[in-house]
């Protein structure tokens, strides 16, 4: 159905002339998004099986970003396993989807007809504000109990779903801080990361902001 997609300067005093002016725009078909983003453990599931080397997951990706994750981060501070899954391209987040897909029509969790992917941009951001044009998911003014981003003061990823006050109106945790989530590339062909990070002040955790990467 119809949302609010984009920012309006009068609600939302950081709004970016790129998300100007707002409009409503209507998703056709139905969809669903993962409740809480998807974790260390539940990547490892794939990044660390013998099914990651099947080429069949990476179609049309250039060979150097089929490398396992580097986790670039201090030895005191590795990723725990309800961790969100960080340090991953587009491209392995893509095969992932791609492996996943399989995995639960295997199991019968899906049928042939639906697929495991990457959101939209659209989609992303009707699951994080719901139809109503709300700066954030939990309203228009930010809460620092509500999300963890810079102004929180954890100044480090977290478990997911520990700000339950700060989820979506359709129930989706961390749509706002803790990790940058990647959708599906636009039209122009840039990836686009949503949501903030725990290391980025509020401005950038609004429901609308996107930051896009050729």
């Amino acid at each position: 159905g119809d949302f609010l997609y984009g920012s309006d300067k009068r609600r939302d005093p950081y709004a970016y002339r790129t998300e100007l002016p707002q409009r409503t725009i209507s998703i056709a078909q139905p969809y669903r998004m993962t409740r809480f983003p998807i974790t260390e453990v539940q990547f490892n599931a794939f990044s660390q099986s013998a099914d990651y080397a099947d080429t069949k997951w990476w179609r049309d990706v250039p060979a150097e970003y089929q490398a396992q994750p580097i986790f670039i981060i201090e030895e005191d501070s590795q990723p725990a396993p309800n961790d969100p899954a960080t340090h991953i391209s587009w491209y392995q987040a893509t095969a992932f989807c791609n492996w996943l897909t399989a995995i639960l029509r295997q199991a019968n969790i899906i049928t042939e007809n639906q697929i495991i992917r990457l959101p939209t941009e659209y989609e992303w951001e009707k699951a994080a504000r719901g139809t109503d044009g709300r700066v954030y998911p939990y309203g228009d003014d930010a809460e620092i109990d509500n999300a963890n981003m810079s102004d929180a003061n954890l100044g480090n990823v977290c478990a997911v779903g520990l700000f339950p006050d700060g989820i979506s109106p359709y129930g989706i945790h961390d749509m706002s801080g803790n990790v940058f989530e990647w959708c599906a590339p636009s039209e122009d062909k840039t990836y686009s990361l949503r949501g903030g990070s725990y290391f980025m002040s509020q401005e950038w955790a609004r429901c609308a902001y996107s930051y896009e990467r050729a």
